[in-house]
């Protein structure tokens, strides 16, 4: 064997790196930017993402509601205690602001929960942490300012449709299926305008278990 010959078979053992789409980041084989639609709404989505989180590429939802979102903010860390960013976010008088999180005390957005909290400001703000339970655990643990604000909750009407990944209790979701969740009750409820935008949401859903299952989205 020359060493063209020689080369030329290494080359083939090389893995066949794909690329990127910079937008969804995901392959541009199964890129789901076309099914994203941009709205806007006017409820405020504060999404904070675990840095470990945040280097997924294969499942994370997430960054892909921030996509679809006009009016979200994603924030990357694990103590947001002092971070300025999400004190301004916090502080802004045009909002109410309130942490998904399915505290005891927690307010239940699927009991008219809406409107009980939007008498004040007219307009809610909802920090939704974007993570596994560990690093959600971690992020409330060490973020004081988030554990002060008002938790809010919701009751599924149906289990998550994960099927790749399985969910620690049957009422979890998906930050994406939560999202979505919250945006029907708001519009039910007479505060949210977003109209059939939202009905996106579960098509680019199926659409990320559909590759996964296929395993088509690897590395």
């Amino acid at each position: 064997m020359n060493l063209t010959e020689y080369l030329d078979r290494k080359r083939n053992l090389l893995p066949d790196y794909r690329k990127h789409c910079h937008v969804c980041n995901r392959p541009e084989s199964v890129c789901l930017c076309r099914l994203i639609q941009p709205f806007d709404t006017r409820t405020r989505f504060v999404i904070l993402m675990h840095p470990k989180e945040a280097r997924k590429q294969k499942c994370g939802t997430g960054r892909l509601c921030h996509l679809v979102l006009k009016n979200s903010r994603l924030l990357v860390g694990v103590d947001f205690t002092q971070d300025s960013e999400v004190s301004a976010l916090i502080d802004d008088p045009d909002y109410t602001s309130v942490l998904l999180f399915p505290a005891p005390q927690a307010v239940n957005l699927s009991q008219d929960g809406y409107r009980s909290l939007t008498g004040r400001h007219g307009k809610l703000q909802i920090f939704v942490v974007d993570g596994t339970w560990s690093l959600a655990g971690k992020i409330l643990r060490l973020s004081e300012n988030l554990r002060a604000l008002p938790a809010v909750s919701f009751t599924p009407r149906q289990p998550s449709n994960f099927q790749f990944k399985k969910q620690p209790r049957a009422e979890c979701l998906s930050t994406l299926e939560s999202i979505h969740l919250l945006l029907e009750l708001g519009q039910e409820q007479g505060v949210e305008v977003a109209g059939s935008h939202i009905e996106q949401f579960p098509e680019i859903f199926s659409r990320l278990v559909e590759i996964q299952l296929q395993g088509a989205d690897g590395f």
